[in-house]
């Protein structure tokens, strides 16, 4: 059968030291978010350094990258779906750092988990709502002082911390908070496909509902906001290091085109009831 024989031996696993360089790509990150904020950029991004070195310790630059890169997308001019495309390959650039700097021994092994796996789906968001400020902050923030509260707002505010209290809620394999139907849904697709994780199919589904409509600016940046959690799940995704890259891929793939999918199907249905609606 020409099997060889012989005794079982452990083979070693030790990281090249080149993944260090991995570092360069991270820092040019911190500081493309640095000059991208409009306000309080390096500052924010000495305080995110600092919190990955003091929290995480060995794993800061992979930590860094996961709460960097989901943001750095959301920074430029909102033309379309070519900033989706644009905020997709942040990530997936982020993912090639976390990766390079998280993947050790014990982690690929399942024997230390990534430290921050909560941050990694709070801190981004919560960036992209700081970079919605306008540079003249106080002024802005005067004026949304002074903002008549109107019903919708407050709904649409409250749906959005929901969102993201049952985003952080429902991470990991044990989470408390998952209805039966959506367990069911999980085992039907993962007979089909590698199963892509729900948060990134809604993340990616708001990006033409945002982008591709004539909302109000609030609307758009609420949407926006909840579309980062998604954004900032992919790199939550690769952070699962015993997982191997390809199965973190497709999940990640079929999560952007079936989201994207859902979110043009739904730009066609809301045009339509608002054609209805106007008559």
């Amino acid at each position: 059968s020409h099997i060889p024989l012989g005794h079982p031996a452990v083979r070693e696993f030790a990281p090249s030291p080149l993944r260090l360089a991995a570092w360069v790509g991270v820092l040019a990150g911190l500081g493309l978010l640095a000059l991208g904020l409009p306000v309080h950029g390096p500052l924010v991004a000495l305080l995110l350094l600092l919190l990955a070195l003091g929290y995480a310790g060995g794993q800061a630059g992979a930590l860094l990258a996961a709460l960097v890169f989901p943001v750095l997308g959301f920074l430029g001019p909102r033309n379309g779906l070519w900033m989706w495309l644009r905020t997709l390959g942040y990530a997936l650039a982020g993912v090639v750092f976390l990766s390079a700097l998280g993947s050790t021994p014990a982690t690929l092994l399942g024997l230390q988990a990534f430290k921050g796996v909560s941050l990694t789906l709070l801190v981004p968001p919560l960036l992209v709502a700081f970079s919605f400020l306008e540079r003249h902050y106080k002024e802005a923030l005067t004026r949304l002082f002074l903002h008549p509260l109107r019903l919708g707002e407050v709904a649409l505010a409250a749906l959005a911390l929901l969102l993201l209290a049952l985003a952080l809620l429902r991470r990991g394999n044990d989470a408390p908070v998952v209805p039966e139907l959506e367990l069911k849904l999980r085992s039907l697709l993962q007979d089909v496909m590698v199963r892509p994780r729900f948060k990134e199919v809604f993340g990616h589904a708001l990006f033409p509902l945002a982008l591709l409509l004539p909302w109000p600016k609030w609307v758009q940046n609420s949407l926006l906001f909840l579309a980062a959690l998604g954004v900032a799940s992919i790199l939550n995704t690769f952070s699962h290091f015993h997982t191997p890259l390809a199965i973190s891929f497709f999940r990640v793939v079929n999560g952007a085109l079936l989201g994207l999918s859902l979110g043009l199907l739904g730009v066609m249905l809301v045009r339509r009831l608002r054609a209805w609606w106007l008559g």
